[in-house]
């Protein structure tokens, strides 16, 4: 963690995470791989406490407010995004975690959404360099959540969690299950739209819901 640490120009937890796995195939926690670094170094936020950040953003019509973040399915990954307001999905499944990737899934959600008007990322390196440069072209604010802070991110991570239980569970996936992972996503999703009870929506489904605000 160290080496990787110093080659890389001390760059991020998340970062050498994807390194140990994709060299080494060794995985560990973004918690785990920060007590192993303060071990040796004392770290400072990057965030100038100066700068202001970009307030948390609420919802009052479709795609106002969506959030990304993706969940490691092993040797693929799931890219989820969800629409705050109406509670609609869209997950991708990528055989590689970064910003190509990234960038590639954004585009198909902004082909599948039209006009987003807000984006919440974490600090992932699937959201840096291509994804963020496509991203400041068709989304006009862009947020990165507080690290640790997972009620910054509680409609996303609710997602990745529901994901988990109710469609992929927690198996690990090799690259050649990425379509048939697909798939079972695909009926996923139509699931989640059409006939499961949303509490948040007063028990309509995001498709029902999406009616009402057109």
């Amino acid at each position: 963690i160290w080496d990787i640490r110093a080659e890389f120009r001390e760059c991020c937890g998340q970062k050498i995470r994807h390194i140990l796995k994709e060299r080494h195939g060794i995985k560990l926690s973004v918690p785990t791989i920060y007590r192993v670094i303060r071990e040796r170094y004392k770290l400072h936020s990057k965030q100038k406490k100066w700068k202001r950040r970009i307030p948390l953003r609420k919802a009052t019509k479709p795609r106002e407010a969506v959030q990304v973040d993706t969940v490691d399915l092993g040797d693929i990954y799931a890219f989820t995004a969800i629409d705050i307001y109406t509670r609609e999905i869209f997950v991708r499944i990528k055989s590689r975690l970064d910003a190509q990737s990234g960038k590639e899934v954004l585009q198909e959600l902004i082909n599948t959404w039209g006009k987003i008007e807000h984006v919440q990322r974490d600090g992932g390196p699937e959201f840096k360099k291509e994804w963020e440069e496509y991203a400041r072209q068709y989304i006009p604010e862009i947020r990165t959540a507080r690290p640790y802070k997972k009620n910054e991110q509680a409609y996303i991570e609710k997602l990745n969690r529901t994901l988990r239980d109710e469609c992929v569970g927690h198996w690990k996936y090799s690259q050649d299950d990425l379509l048939y992972v697909q798939e079972k996503v695909d009926e996923f999703v139509d699931y989640y739209h059409n006939k499961r009870p949303h509490l948040a929506l007063n028990f309509a489904t995001p498709s029902q819901f999406i009616l009402c605000c057109i």
